[in-house]
């Protein structure tokens, strides 16, 4: 019931007697003010929040600059949740590999909302990936795969062969992986797709028909490998 919440709000900041307010009180406040769209105040509040937490707080600057961000990417006011975004990388201790996969996906957002400058946020995901892959590998095929899809939105039907390399570089990772899982064959199979149809477009229908055999033994109904595989 965020219209009472917000009436008790009222009574707390206005009618007692307390002039210690914390950053808890503004960043719940916010929260409130976030669940009945009044984003004037739900910002204020942040504001306020960010002001006054310190490194005792329980609740950490990051996690507040990171609510903010989220605020701004879903108004697509995609500046704005950058900075924040690039706040909370500073502020955090540890940043892990979803931390930059959150900065990419705003990149990415923000090129299919732009298409003047499309090129350029999808290629600054596309970086982020990439060094993400590399800073932690364990999640290498996942990023390389996430390069891919990415720089792949930027080609004109894969005239400039855009995503091979990483594409390439995926089939290398989990092509002689024994125990793959579900998602690890979901991007092996798109990485061969890839690989078939540019083989194909580029006249060379045997190595497109060699991709397509890779796809059906991952996939044995993949209707278009079989199309692939049928041609004369």
């Amino acid at each position: 019931n965020y219209e009472a919440a917000k009436s008790y709000i009222n009574k707390y900041f206005n009618e007692t007697d307390s002039a210690n307010f914390s950053e808890y009180d503004h960043f719940y406040t916010a929260l409130i003010y976030q669940a009945l769209e009044d984003k004037v105040n739900m910002y204020a509040q942040y504001d306020k929040a960010l002001e006054l937490v310190n490194d005792s707080s329980m609740i950490k600057r990051w996690a507040i600059q990171k609510a903010v961000s989220d605020s701004y990417l879903k108004d697509q006011e995609f500046e704005k949740a950058i900075k924040y975004y690039n706040d909370m990388l500073a502020s955090k201790p540890d940043v892990n590999f979803d931390d930059h996969e959150g900065l990419a996906n705003i990149y990415s957002k923000y090129g299919d909302a732009d298409p003047v400058k499309k090129a350029e946020y999808i290629n600054k995901a596309v970086e982020i990936f990439r060094n993400a892959g590399e800073k932690f590998p364990i999640q290498q095929v996942y990023a390389t795969y996430m390069a891919a899809s990415n720089i792949n939105k930027i080609d004109d039907n894969m005239k400039n062969s855009l995503a091979k390399p990483d594409y390439l570089k995926v089939i290398e990772l989990l092509a002689g992986k024994a125990d793959r899982s579900n998602g690890e064959n979901t991007m092996l199979k798109t990485a061969y797709h890839y690989m078939m149809f540019n083989s194909y477009i580029n006249k060379n229908v045997a190595g497109a028909k060699d991709f397509a055999e890779k796809i059906l033994a991952i996939d044995p109904e993949y209707k278009p490998a079989l199309e692939i595989r049928n041609l004369k």
